[in-house]
């Protein structure tokens, strides 16, 4: 993929700041004010997370459009569907305990990746689901809407959207670039870009505002994600590392899950603008201590006193957990999965987050018997290469 550079995409972040500012002035809707704030905040991040030296963005309008917004309808979601959330978390921690998930076994072998596989890689999976909005954001991926940054950040990947401009500018984090995780992590962001097809092909702009407000923000991206460590497998690309990033995928759920469970023990009293709360019930965190002294693993997860994100942990939970579950449907009947696929994520945000799976069939009751995660969990485990 063609190399951009700095100048270039300063220069272009100016220009689409001096077009918001414009069409700030005439925008007479709420929905135009709410594509607006989300196009700001996307050269907000870009100008400030050690991308870019620019200052150009008005915290003035920010702060407008913020109040605006309809951020807060994310906290009503959660707080709506805190009992299931909470139900599902401790499924899922226990399911880790049940199968005797062999969390210190070595799994760091990682391999090279040249520059020439990587891309590679990335089309040859995506040509494989024979998907005409795929096509599309592979197309736009070509015409410099996929950036990459020699950045040290503290993050792998982001998708910034421009709904005012129909557009959206991939971000990744090289310090990996010579391995597999830089591939994945740009699976992932295009997994939000395949979102995003769905919502402009079909001329649902506003949805973009609308599936921000639900704890599904990160399933699409996940489970392009899981299918492609899936894809990985079936295809022997890479074995050493395969090991690797299934741990890691399996990993990330159980710390997402501790997290959630965390949340909705402790409650959520009060909506804030920034979204973290205190684990500060005591009582309530004793629980999760002893289901940490069951499973015998304690890395990064969450202890009385820390301060959580209520956004990162839920969705992240919800998304690792459905990719699961998806990939289990998929598999199954590729390409009538995908057509159901669109309808959902055309949905979700407009209907009751779980009632919305069952066009994918997939049910509360199915997630809450965790019968899929633990088939695939002990796939994992019994396999030949963590066997070796």
């Amino acid at each position: 993929m063609e190399e951009i550079t700095y100048e270039e995409i300063e220069k272009e972040i100016e220009d689409l700041y001096k077009k918001i500012e414009y069409l700030y002035g005439k925008a007479n809707t709420k929905s135009k004010q709410r594509r607006l704030f989300s196009t700001i905040c996307a050269l907000d991040k870009i100008c400030s997370e050690d991308c870019l030296d620019l200052n150009i963005v008005s915290s003035h309008l920010i702060k407008k459009l913020y109040m605006e917004s309809k951020f807060f309808d994310y906290y009503d979601d959660v707080n709506y569907n805190l009992e299931i959330l909470k139900e599902l978390s401790l499924v899922v921690i226990n399911t880790f305990k049940d199968i005797n998930y062999p969390f210190y076994k070595n799994y760091k072998s990682r391999d090279y990746v040249p520059d020439s596989d990587k891309n590679n890689l990335i089309y040859t999976y995506f040509n494989s689901f024979n998907d005409q909005i795929i096509d599309k954001f592979i197309k736009k991926a070509g015409d410099n809407y996929y950036l990459e940054f020699s950045s040290d950040l503290a993050f792998e990947g982001a998708l910034y959207n421009l709904p005012i401009f129909k557009k959206y500018i991939i971000h990744l984090n090289t310090a990996n670039d010579q391995n597999l995780f830089y591939v994945i992590s740009a699976i992932h962001e295009m997994g939000h870009a395949y979102e995003k097809e769905i919502f402009y092909g079909n001329g649902e702009v506003n949805l973009l505002d609308m599936y921000k407000e639900t704890f599904f923000y990160e399933v699409s991206s996940s489970f392009f994600e899981y299918t492609f460590i899936n894809f990985l497998n079936e295809n022997n690309y890479y074995p050493k590392e395969i090991k690797y990033e299934y741990n890691l995928f399996y990993l990330e759920l159980l710390k997402n899950a501790f997290k959630t469970y965390s949340i909705c023990l402790n409650g959520i009293d009060e909506v804030n603008n920034s979204y973290y709360i205190k684990l500060d019930n005591k009582d309530k965190m004793e629980e999760v201590e002893k289901l940490k002294e069951a499973l015998n693993y304690y890395e990064k997860l969450p202890n009385y006193n820390d301060k959580l994100s209520i956004l990162d942990s839920v969705i992240y939970f919800v998304g690792g957990l459905l990719a699961i579950n998806l990939y289990n449907k998929y598999k199954d009947n590729p390409k009538e999965f995908m057509k159901k696929f669109r309808t959902f994520l055309v949905n979700y945000p407009r209907s009751g987050v779980f009632d919305s799976l069952e066009v994918v069939g997939i049910t509360k009751e199915e997630l809450l018997s965790s019968k899929v995660l633990k088939k695939e969990l002990n796939k994992f485990i019994n396999s030949s290469y963590i066997k070796r």
